[in-house]
């Protein structure tokens, strides 16, 4: 074997194609960190929590909310029972005080709800023997009073000479002193005493209907018109009692425009039984009444009165829906920051679909107003 470093050879140089060894590049490998979640998916599981504590928050708001509309519920319904048992002694007050009209009107009230007040079973009963017992009675006469201008023997004796005895000769039948009747009325009716006389009349009438016909008719009927206006028109007159006296007068002749006035009394007496009560039907006589008589009494402030109350017992039955309505009525009376507050809520409840479904002439969520101002609701 020759060695290499004695070789005197020359040597032939490399070839160069076979010198260049083919290195290819090795194939890139992403980083590795270990094996843990990239970036996006740490992303996607941020924004499902956000979402998940939005809709925590959500369903705690709404349960609030719910929970809030259910105690409403709770009070406006002992609000109602103690409105209904405040009509049942209101009753009772009337049928005292022989207003027996008005007593009328709050029972058929009562009985019109359903179910049926237990009140109006006893009371019932009781108002009918109170009217039976008011009426007068045919046979009732009046007590003789032993004066000089009232004491009337009916067949004098020869010898009656006293100066204390009168004998009078009557002007009909009746054995009764009527002429001595009739002047004390006049004299009662120019003192003003108008129901005073007016029983006396009557009693005149009970005794002989016969007696001076025409003349009595006419002054139960001017004392029985001018005693019905009075209380039509006074600040502190009973309009029940106005209403039975208008009645009484009609027998006797045309009352005129105190048929416009028992009309609208009767509507505004007719509405304050169904306050508070129910609604649609106190808002429906208040518009009549206004109406009719556009400043008639407070009719303007219990009509705005009942659309805000029944905005909010429809919100307490989760009818925001149709309480917007109300409260939109309520409003175009007059603009109360309050109740404006109340429809905003209110809108923004139905609109969220927390809402029942509506009744028999309500447009579910439509804020158009079912009974405008002016215009008898149906």
């Amino acid at each position: 074997m020759t060695d290499p470093l004695h070789d005197t050879q020359p040597t032939r140089p490399p070839n160069l194609n076979e010198a260049i060894v083919d290195v290819r590049p090795e194939p890139y490998e992403p980083y590795d960190d270990g094996g843990g979640p990239g970036c996006l998916i740490w992303g996607g599981l941020g924004f499902f929590m956000v979402l998940m504590s939005a809709a925590i928050v959500l369903i705690a708001g709404m349960a609030g909310w719910s929970d809030g509309l259910k105690i409403a519920y709770s009070e406006a319904t002992a609000e109602e029972a103690a409105l209904i048992d405040q009509q049942c002694q209101l009753i009772v007050t009337d049928l005292n005080e022989g207003r027996f009209s008005l007593a009328q009107q709050r029972l058929i009230s009562l009985e019109a709800m359903v179910p049926v007040v237990p009140c109006v079973a006893t009371l019932a009963p009781q108002a009918t023997a109170r009217f039976l017992e008011s009426q007068p009675t045919q046979t009732a006469l009046p007590e003789a009073t032993a004066t000089t201008e009232s004491l009337v023997t009916a067949t004098p004796e020869p010898e009656a000479t006293s100066s204390d005895v009168v004998n009078t000769v009557p002007t009909s039948n009746s054995p009764y002193d009527l002429d001595g009747l009739l002047t004390e009325a006049e004299q009662l009716l120019a003192e003003g005493d108008v129901m005073e006389a007016i029983d006396t009349l009557e009693a005149i009438q009970a005794l002989d209907e016969t007696y001076q016909k025409a003349r009595i008719d006419q002054m139960l009927f001017n004392a029985l018109i001018n005693e019905a206006e009075r209380n039509f028109r006074a600040p502190g007159g009973s309009l029940a009692e106005a209403i039975l006296l208008t009645d009484r007068a009609a027998e006797y002749g045309d009352i005129g425009e105190m048929a416009f006035e028992r009309e609208v009394a009767s509507l505004y007496l007719s509405a304050q039984t169904y306050l508070n009560l129910n609604f649609g039907e106190a808002i429906r006589l208040l518009n009549s009444v206004l109406n009719l008589s556009s400043n008639y009494k407070n009719a303007r402030s219990l009509l705005y009165g009942q659309y805000v109350a029944y905005g909010d017992a429809l919100m307490a039955s989760f009818s925001s829906c149709q309480a917007v309505v109300q409260y939109n009525n309520a409003l175009q009376m007059q603009n109360d920051p309050s109740v404006g507050g109340k429809r905003d809520a209110a809108q923004t409840a139905c609109e969220l679909g927390q809402t029942a479904t509506p009744g028999p002439g309500e447009g579910g969520g439509s804020t158009t107003p079912i009974a405008p101002i002016g215009v008898p609701g149906t």
